[in-house]
């Protein structure tokens, strides 16, 4: 019998960060919507492990839509799928 030494190769995970949203009436105040959430970590691994990760977050008063945007590289185990979120300021009735 001979034995070779052999390789084991472990894949990244896939997972998905999404800057947080909102919408709101308009008011005449400033709004504002800021971090991000996490789907796809495995074996009970938490955001916490993808360091270097950042959401914009973003402040509005006008009506509009306000970008809250995803930078960052996270971890060497994931592959990232980043979605920007948004603050969505709606034009109220008066």
């Amino acid at each position: 019998i001979t034995y070779t030494n052999g390789g084991i190769s472990i894949g990244k995970a896939n997972a998905t960060v999404t800057g947080n949203s909102a919408s709101v009436t308009y008011s005449g105040l400033a709004q504002s919507v800021a971090g991000f959430t996490v789907t796809g970590l495995v074996n009970g691994e938490t955001a916490e492990v993808l360091t270097g990760l950042s959401a914009s977050g973003v402040t509005g008063t006008n009506a509009g839509t306000y970008a809250n945007t995803v930078t960052g590289t996270g971890s060497s185990n994931y592959n990232l799928t980043r979605v920007d979120g948004a603050l969505v300021v709606w034009i109220g009735q008066w």
